[in-house]
């Protein structure tokens, strides 16, 4: 569900986001793609594996954060407002750091480099696939920084919340997804957060919303059309890094060289090459943004590589909320109160949506109850028959005593119903 968009990593930095749910692997074995048991259940308190989780969602959650305000930081107009060149820059960066990464260290590229998981990489993938879900991804990003320089990063941030309703449209269109009750909703209660968040800005510029919602667009077609074209193809984060952003440096590289053959301003403000001074004076600190771009990429594959995908999903809606945070109360940005209130409905909406995706079976009794039994497990309900004969009567508990066994059968099984 990876946000993305602003922060220029190829992978997804947020659970607003998710395409349609894997199918789990046949024989229970943990993969990428398969819904895990919390990780609540699986690590004690000390234990090393839950140190190192906790060290990956920290430098995921401080190399996101720290990118979004960096790019906000160089799209003002007085310092580095070019968003073409500066993702141009990002993907050269990123794919040439990629291509050393896989020399110095293969097996973080499994996909590439595993003779049992290596994928097919043919004319067609990369035409069908690789090309179109660039394209897109080179066009959001671009769309995204070009919103800094309209927008305040806290509202920025609160918009892209919204991006679960329009990926859950176009799933819907392209078949992926099925209309269903529980989904709706969740959806309902995302339109109302963002709604309110909109109506409680204070400076408020349609140009930068017509700006940042086309944005989502491409960045939401770009994960539907990931999930169809991609289907089958188990490619690990890296691997997916290291094949899209060389193509997304080439089709910028066409488009900004293009630009100099036309007349000044057809391509508009922020996608037209800097002047050689500003490229030499801004040096050091795009170098710098560059890295912190980079270590984002590999600090989210490491997280989805050694951690639970519930893990992965509260990492995304804590950064968010941080994000958010750090823009009010450090850059000083002014939010309405109306908009404290709508981007806490948005977040609990993301994050019913993303625990909804990865196991939705547990939602069959309600929004609360399923967030409940995703994130604590089958055993917070093993005595499910005497909180409800207390709160329901007889017919609960004869209800709650024929679902034990299947709860019971569930935890053996080491999954989550």
């Amino acid at each position: 569900a990876m946000v993305v968009s602003s922060s220029s990593a190829m992978l997804p930095s947020s659970s607003a986001m998710l395409p349609p749910p894997a199918r789990a692997a046949s024989n229970g074995e943990k993969t990428e793609e398969t819904p895990l048991v919390p990780l609540v259940m699986e690590k004690a308190s000390g234990d090393p594996g839950l140190l190192r989780t906790v060290g990956l969602t920290l430098s995921v959650i401080a190399f996101s954060v720290g990118l979004i305000n960096f790019n906000s930081y160089l799209m003002k107009e007085h310092r580095f407002p070019y968003a073409g060149p500066l993702v141009l820059i990002h993907m050269a960066f990123i794919s040439t750091l990629s291509s050393l990464l896989i020399c110095v260290k293969p097996s973080l590229f499994p996909a590439l480099t595993d003779p049992e998981r290596r994928v097919s990489l043919d004319l067609r993938f990369f035409v069908v696939g690789a090309l179109p879900i660039a394209a897109l991804f080179s066009t959001s990003l671009i769309l995204a920084n070009l919103a800094y320089e309209h927008l305040s990063m806290a509202f920025l941030q609160m918009l892209k919340e919204s991006g679960i309703v329009t990926t859950y449209v176009f799933s819907l269109v392209a078949g992926l997804e099925t209309l269903s009750f529980r989904q709706c909703q969740i959806i309902s209660i995302a339109l109302l957060g963002a709604s309110l968040t909109i109506k409680g800005e204070l400076h408020f510029s349609m140009s930068g919303f017509v700006i940042q919602m086309s944005s989502q667009l491409c960045e939401c077609a770009r994960i539907v059309l990931q999930s169809i074209v991609l289907s089958g193809q188990k490619l690990d984060a890296l691997s997916y890094v290291l094949l899209v952003c060389p193509i997304c440096f080439v089709l910028l590289f066409c488009l900004m060289t293009s630009s100099v053959l036309l007349p000044a301003g057809t391509m508009g403000p922020g996608l037209t090459f800097p002047s050689l001074e500003v490229m030499k004076h801004w040096a050091p600190v795009l170098l710098l943004n560059c890295f912190v771009a980079f270590g984002l990429n590999v600090s989210i594959a490491l997280l989805i590589k050694h951690t639970s995908a519930m893990s992965y999903i509260f990492c995304g809606v804590l950064k968010d909320v941080i994000a958010v945070i750090v823009s009010v109360v450090i850059v000083g940005e002014k939010v309405s109160h109306l908009q404290m209130v709508a981007f806490c409905i948005q977040v609990a909406s993301v994050a019913a949506w993303s625990v909804f995706k990865s196991n939705p079976a547990a939602f069959k009794d309600g929004i609360a109850v399923g967030i409940s039994r995703a994130v604590c497990g089958p055993s917070c309900f093993s005595n499910t028959e005497c909180v409800l004969s207390v709160s329901g009567g007889e017919a609960n508990k004869s209800r709650a005593e024929k679902d034990k066994p299947l709860e019971v059968e569930a935890a053996h099984n080491g999954k989550v119903v």
